[in-house]
């Protein structure tokens, strides 16, 4: 079979070498003297011929091919797949549901035989005496919440120093840097400020610092500021006052 096929290729290939010889021939021959390309048109052929026949005693040469090993493995494996037994299975039997729908309907019938209490329509319940107590609770927080201070109860206030450099603030017991930075922020800067103070100015300032309530009473300010020599402004006591301070700085 491979060896007529390869003898109709090469067949077919002579032809189309031939063909297209012939074909490059009779085109040449339209426009020039072919006398000299019919003669080497006719080697060509003689060569083609001569290859051909080579092609064929080589081709006559070869042994066919030998595919009884592979016709026998086929051959085996379709006994192997024939010979290949499913076990057989059974028939599905009918599957008995009596007992299953008996529970099922036990079941039903001990749903339908539960009783929930009846239960009672709600009855108006007076919440007066709630009511009265909440007032009374609100009424008490109201009475020890803080007062916000007024505007009118104010301190005098610095948006800035106003008799040259601030006193050392952190002089009074209690004071850091933190909390003088804070003061500075409010407005206080000088002794006789704090000195000045009455409780309704006290108050204020107590509760423009948020971190340090309290602390105005708490570490008596008022008395320090004014055991620390601020008196009224422009005193030779407080001259002197702030002088210390800044050389203490």
């Amino acid at each position: 079979m491979i060896y007529l096929l390869l003898k109709m290729f090469l067949f077919l290939l002579a032809a189309a070498l031939l063909g297209f010889l012939l074909g490059r021939w009779w085109i040449r021959r339209q426009f020039n003297d072919v006398s000299e390309e019919y003669i080497e048109l006719s080697r060509l052929k003689d060569r083609a011929a001569e290859r051909l026949e080579n092609i064929e005693d080589k081709i006559a040469t070869l042994e066919p091919t030998d595919l009884t090993p592979f016709h026998a493995r086929l051959g085996a494996l379709e006994d192997a797949i024939k010979a290949i037994r499913f076990p057989d299975i059974p028939e599905p039997k009918d599957v008995d549901l009596a007992p299953m729908n008996a529970r099922l309907g036990a079941l039903e019938d001990a749903i339908k035989a539960i009783r929930f209490p009846d239960i009672p329509e709600p009855k108006d319940v007076d919440l007066q005496p709630i009511r009265d107590k909440l007032a009374a609770i609100e009424e008490a927080i109201s009475k020890h919440q803080p007062s916000t201070p007024s505007v009118e109860s104010a301190p005098e206030l610095y948006e800035a120093p106003t008799r040259g450099e601030p006193d050392d603030l952190k002089r009074i017991a209690g004071v850091g840097k933190v909390l003088e930075k804070m003061l500075h922020e409010v407005g206080v800067y000088y002794f006789d400020q704090v000195a000045s103070w009455d409780a309704q100015q006290v108050e204020y300032v107590n509760s423009k610092l948020t971190a340090f309530k309290g602390r105005i009473k708490r570490d008596n300010w008022v008395e320090q500021a004014k055991m620390l020599g601020s008196g009224p402004p422009g005193s030779e006591h407080h001259a002197n006052n702030s002088s210390d301070t800044r050389a203490s700085d």
